[in-house]
């Protein structure tokens, strides 16, 4: 019987950090703090409608199946099969190779974040030697009048959230990439989404910018945000944000950094007293120990390695990861994909894969789901207040429903359309993934991200 085994903790041995006093706090470049709610509220404002999100078709990154990307690790694994799908985004269009995009809020507007990259004097790599090259690589790149590492972008601004990088013709987000024809873009949205933007809404306009970069041969390199110590209740939901980003990643088979399991291990978790920006030493390109007792040059580091194992791939160097275990199970009733952690993602399309045969769920709702329908099973060796979200992209419309043994709609424990929270859930249970039928008999069947969680 498949057990769920926890969550990896060797995240904290990764980072061989110097803890001490720290000194006192650097700017936060940006913004007041509301608890549990918009970062920088001042800023923000009223939530903004994003209107139309730009239309990026469906955009597949060339593989023959997702590699899967285990939580936990640093940098999401870059198999031989990632490294092909990335060579088929950038083969979509030209771009000026030396140049990459930065995408995000006031943690990436912030001038300790990649700017000192710039300054031949201040790049300290305590024996990353390997990396000096990608450094050189970047700061020949002219981004308008200065490197993509010190560039004000267009596409992040203080207290931005998806709707932000997405709203207006031009969006800020198409107009930076005019701007620069990038072929890589660092991109981190998610800590002002948490005070505005449900997870369906903030899962749906990542969505819409991963693949509006995917469509212009832009390669994304996603990161998890920090955590949150500004409110306990922000900080509660950081998990699920983090897990949308790393679904998002794994769906589209791009890179992704873990950000947030890389501060954790920091004095103060990497925060300053606001409890949300990052920390920073006075030169945020010292990747020393002791540099790296902050968030910011941890930050830097991250997406430099990141920026490095990318061009190493276009380039066609050999990949450095193999594949992680496959998910088992074909998504049937009677051969369901078997969850064997969490927190647990994954991306499927009900127009490729599934059957109709569940067309009901009588013990939960009255709704329609004749649709095609898959199957996820979940082994809990103790009690386990489980959530899991389904987010419907395009005009899907899916329904997440939490089943026992029987697999029945009589079996139905839970449904939504949305989220489904369940407390003291153990042993075998199943979870289906129903499509939805209209009023008018018509299926709404396509694409979604499932998101399976254990909450305190």
């Amino acid at each position: 019987m498949d057990r769920l085994a926890p969550s990896p903790w060797w995240l904290t041995l990764l980072l061989a950090l110097a803890c001490g006093e720290l000194p006192p706090a650097p700017s936060a470049d940006g913004g007041s703090v509301a608890d549990g709610g918009s970062v920088e509220a001042a800023d923000a404002g009223e939530a903004q409608d994003a209107g139309e999100p730009p239309d990026a078709g469906a955009v597949d990154a060339g593989m023959a199946g997702p590699v899967r990307y285990p939580d936990g690790l640093r940098h999401s694994p870059l198999t031989p099969a990632v490294a092909a799908g990335l060579r088929a985004v950038a083969g979509r269009a030209q771009a000026t190779e030396n140049i990459f995009a930065k995408v995000g809020d006031s943690i990436t507007v912030n001038s300790k974040f990649m700017h000192c990259l710039a300054n031949p004097a201040a790049l300290v790599l305590d024996g990353r030697t390997h990396l000096k090259p990608t450094v050189d690589h970047f700061r020949a790149g002219q981004a308008g009048t200065t490197t993509p590492f010190d560039r004000v972008s267009q596409a992040a601004g203080v207290g931005w959230r998806t709707e932000q990088v997405l709203a207006g013709s031009p969006s800020p987000l198409q107009q930076e990439l005019d701007a620069l024809a990038p072929r890589e873009a660092l991109l981190m949205l998610g800590t002002n989404d948490m005070g505005f933007n449900d997870l369906d809404t903030y899962g749906r306009e990542m969505f819409t910018i991963v693949d509006a970069l995917l469509a212009r041969g832009v390669v994304p390199v996603m990161s998890t945000v920090p955590p949150r110590g500004d409110s306990a209740t922000a900080d509660g939901r950081v998990p699920r944000y983090k897990a949308v980003v790393r679904g998002i990643a794994q769906a589209r088979q791009v890179p992704y950094v873990e950000l947030h399991g890389a501060l954790l291990p920091l004095p103060s978790r990497g925060l300053i007293s606001d409890g949300v920006h990052l920390t920073a030493a006075s030169n945020a390109c010292d990747f020393s120990p002791a540099g790296l007792s902050f968030a910011q040059n941890v930050r830097n580091l991250l997406n430099l390695e990141a920026l490095h194992r990318v061009r190493g791939a276009l380039a066609g160097e050999p990949a450095p990861d193999v594949p992680p275990p496959a998910l088992q199970g074909s998504g049937t009733a009677e051969d369901p994909f078997v969850i064997t952690s969490l927190p647990f993602v994954d991306a499927r399309d009900t127009r490729k894969e599934g059957t109709n045969r569940l067309s009901s769920y009588p013990s939960c709702s009255t709704a329609n789901e004749a649709g095609p329908e898959l199957y996820y099973r979940l082994e809990l060796p103790g009690p386990t207040n489980l959530r899991a979200h389904v987010i419907s992209l395009g005009d899907s419309d899916m329904d997440v429903h939490l089943l026992g043994v029987g697999q029945t709609g009589s079996d139905c424990v839970a449904r939504n359309n949305k989220v489904i929270t369940q407390p003291n859930v153990q042993g075998r249970s199943y979870l289906s993934v129903d499509t939805w039928v209209d009023a008018a008999g018509a299926p709404q069947p396509g694409e979604y991200l499932l998101v399976v969680l254990a909450d305190p």
